[in-house]
């Protein structure tokens, strides 16, 4: 590594202390539109750009306690004040009566399709009961899966006494199996507070993926290089309308708790999990 050696002579300072001069000199004109009270610009070269968003810097927060926590401004000014910068503008008519125009906020992340598609698979493995097992695995007490939708009640009996006989419950009963059904009290009875109406957790599922855009089953096997499906015998007249969910549901794979297009989507997603950029 070579070193420079500076240059302190006094013509050469002189020479910096005329440009920074040069450079100061220049002002907004008086009848400039945002000519601060200094004098200054947003742009020396080009006055006319103006210092628009001093202002805005300037906005102290409507809290009488903490108004001299603000005596310097604000080093983010609001969104809701400029333009924001590197977002995904949004396509949103100027005349529409729910949404704004305004951006998307540019976020790096892993795709929607995992959480409203692939891992929903697991709602098929719950069971019906949840029981109170000891530790020998012997059941104790059966409570029915329909009877505990937003209930606390097992957890906070007995002072929270429960909790261990559910944990035993969790590590010595199996699951169910990876398919195409659903038991009962999440098919027919999902969130009875304790009395009608209930839910359907296939439903939600379906619906799920039409709220965030999830493409169609046929799509996303052409995605994985796999072949669409063209017809179905027992099951419907057009195959390139069956949801992601349904249609993966009803794969079968020798040796593997999901078909094909799970396992591409859910080795998609977790390979970009753990190699991608972690924010």
């Amino acid at each position: 590594m070579t070193l420079t050696k500076l240059n302190f002579s006094y013509y050469y300072m002189n020479n910096i202390s005329s440009k920074i001069q040069e450079n100061v000199s220049i002002v907004c004109d008086a009848d400039a539109k945002y000519r601060t009270i200094d004098g200054s610009c947003n742009n020396l070269n080009n006055p006319g750009f103006g210092k628009a968003n001093t202002l805005f810097e300037r906005f102290v927060d409507g809290n009488g306690n903490k108004i001299f926590d603000y005596a310097d401004g604000k080093d983010n000014i609001p969104n809701s004040v400029i333009h924001i910068d590197f977002c995904f503008p949004l396509e949103i008519p100027g005349n529409d009566k729910v949404l704004a125009p305004g951006c998307l906020k540019f976020v790096r992340a892993t795709p929607r399709m995992d959480a409203d598609g692939a891992h929903r698979y697991g709602h098929s493995q719950l069971t019906n009961k949840q029981r109170f097992v000891d530790e020998g695995c012997n059941t104790v007490t059966v409570n029915y899966l329909k009877d505990t939708f937003e209930s606390p009640r097992l957890v906070q009996q007995n002072n929270g006494a429960n909790i261990p006989f559910l944990a035993r419950h969790l590590a010595c009963t199996a699951s169910n199996k990876i398919d195409n059904f659903i038991t009962d009290g999440m098919h027919n009875f999902l969130l009875r507070l304790p009395e009608a109406p209930e839910s359907d957790i296939v439903a939600r599922n379906i619906q799920r993926g039409r709220d965030q855009g999830v493409s169609g089953y046929n799509t996303w096997r052409e995605l994985c290089g796999l072949q669409p499906i063209k017809s179905f015998n027992k099951f419907g007249s057009e195959p390139n309308d069956v949801n992601l969910f349904i249609g993966a549901m009803l794969e079968k794979a020798a040796g593997f708790n999901v078909g094909p297009t799970f396992q591409c989507l859910l080795g998609i997603q977790y390979q970009r999990i753990k190699c991608g950029d972690r924010f």
